[in-house]
């Protein structure tokens, strides 16, 4: 991680932190819900949290992948927050019960492109009843913040896994260049170039290079 990755991480640690602290909660953590299922662990899915590495790992050892945990289930299938408080059971969510944690609000989000992620702010003290007004009033403050995150980290690191070639073809179809003009920029045939945009198409989830263009800015894989 360079200099200003480090930077950002640590301007989005602030930030997340400081608005959990606004809303009175006691702690946070930022899920990344793509990989949601059997494999699932708190421990890689957390990335970026106000919680130690050996809570995550306790948490890991109880959960049984994400798919039963009401949290995660909550965060993948809905766009509105939610609470949850903890019970004698510890059913609510590992993430309680294990934590010591008396309830929690979350916020799902999502990236330009559609990948799901869920803002999670933990309390030691009981929210009921649940104040609706300031529950929509930190989603809509989270909303404002995971877009900074995501301008700062998740796009950049989004656009580090394309190669050069890749980025360099989504630019000049941007600029509404063919592919024979592209070809002979890069020196490289027609055949090559046309190959390459048929992969970043299905890369992109999309079907035709309007649409990969558009989303390619979107998603800031391209200025």
């Amino acid at each position: 991680m360079d200099e200003t990755s480090i930077q950002n991480t640590i301007d989005a640690y602030r930030l997340f932190r400081g608005l959990g602290l606004h809303y009175g909660f006691d702690s946070y953590a930022v899920v990344d819900l793509r990989s949601i299922g059997s494999e699932f662990r708190y421990k890689q899915a957390v990335v970026l949290h106000a919680l130690a590495e050996v809570e995550l790992d306790m948490v890991d050892a109880q959960a049984n992948g994400g798919e039963d945990d009401p949290l995660i289930a909550g965060l993948a299938s809905s766009m509105a927050p939610f609470m949850l408080a903890a019970d004698e059971d510890g059913e609510a969510t590992p993430l309680l019960s294990v934590l010591g944690f008396a309830a929690l609000a979350a916020a799902p989000l999502a990236t330009p492109d559609g990948q799901r992620y869920g803002l999670v702010m933990f309390s030691r003290e009981a929210l009921s009843p649940p104040d609706v007004t300031r529950l929509a009033a930190l989603y809509l403050d989270a909303l404002v913040v995971f877009q900074t995150y995501h301008d700062a980290l998740l796009a950049p690191r989004a656009a580090s896994e394309f190669s050069d070639r890749e980025l360099a073809i989504l630019r000049m179809t941007a600029d509404g260049r063919t592919s024979v003009e592209i070809a002979c920029e890069l020196e490289v045939s027609e055949h090559t170039i046309n190959a390459n945009i048929a992969a970043l198409l299905k890369r992109l989830q999309v079907t035709n290079r309007a649409q990969m263009t558009a989303k390619a800015i979107r998603t800031k894989l391209i200025g």
